[in-house]
């Protein structure tokens, strides 16, 4: 994790500067059918009627497993809320939202490429989530998930 530092305006007029967290690594949604597809989208948490789940900005569907990949560039909370509008998707609270994004972009640096993630909403409640490492790489998970998908 980086931190970058952009200056805000406060009411007084005075300026300072706010650390906000980027990531050179992003989730991209995972089929534990197909480990090694690369073909997801980058996924998002999205936080609706108290429930917690990736959003594929590129297909536009919940997903489920997501695994973190290597983009190259810092990306931020900032960058991502944009992508997340690109989608069309309603924003009902764009400060909840971004909040959301903040964390989910501090939470990126716990886990390592390749890793293998789902979300699920925190215990302490009120919109908050955690990343929970299901494996470590995408075969391990594909052999770990599968195995109650199969009959």
């Amino acid at each position: 994790m980086t931190l970058t530092t952009d200056t805000i305006v406060h009411g007084s007029g005075e300026k300072m500067s706010e650390a906000k967290p980027t990531a050179k690594k992003l989730l991209t949604s995972f089929d534990p059918s197909n480990p090694e597809g690369r073909g997801g989208g980058f996924v998002v948490p999205v936080v609706e009627n108290g429930r917690v789940y990736f959003f594929d900005l590129k297909s536009r569907r919940v997903v489920e497993y997501a695994m973190m990949v290597f983009v190259g560039r810092q990306i931020s909370a900032n960058d991502l809320f944009a992508k997340l509008v690109d989608t069309g998707r309603q924003i009902p609270d764009v400060e909840e939202t971004m909040a959301v994004l903040s964390r989910y972009v501090l939470e990126l640096s716990n886990y390592k490429v390749g890793n293998v993630v789902s979300i699920k909403v925190s215990e302490s409640g009120n919109g908050a989530f955690q990343l929970v490492k299901l494996a470590d790489t995408p075969s391990a998970a594909s052999r770990t998930i599968g195995c109650g998908d199969q009959d």
